[in-house]
């Protein structure tokens, strides 16, 4: 009996994933980011949102899609994915506010986090390019 009831618990303990509230999400500078008007205010909330909870901007569609490899990146980086809809901030806003978190990454995980990013977050491609990390 003792045995079974280890092992249900810790089932339950490996399957937990963190969720975020509504609040969260909307008080995030990545919820903000349409509003931003230059670069600068697109990097400050960026910096904000590393102290609490970090996103990363992809643009969406009228319906957004859920990949499972979504859950995979945000459990190994603890970072997660902003979805901007049909209509967003200009592309270099947007990318201003992903390269700060792409910095992070790379000072924080090395080259690791690659394997797992959505490859349509904006400015990745760019941010690559231009950094070795």
């Amino acid at each position: 009996m003792k045995t079974i009831l280890f092992f249900l618990i810790t089932i339950s303990c490996f399957g937990q994933n963190k969720k975020l509230t509504d609040k969260q999400y909307n008080e995030s500078g990545a919820a903000k980011i349409e509003f931003c008007q230059t670069v600068e205010d697109a990097e400050k909330l960026a910096r904000i949102d590393l102290a609490k909870t970090p996103f990363v901007l992809v643009q969406g569609g009228i319906a957004p899609i859920a990949y499972p490899i979504n859950n995979e990146f945000s459990n190994s980086c603890g970072v997660y994915y902003y979805e901007l809809g049909c209509t967003g901030p200009e592309r270099k806003i947007s990318a201003a506010y992903n390269n700060i978190v792409f910095k992070h990454l790379c000072d924080t995980y090395g080259k690791k986090w690659k394997k797992t990013i959505r490859k349509d977050a904006i400015g990745l491609k760019e941010f690559k390019k231009k950094n070795g990390c």
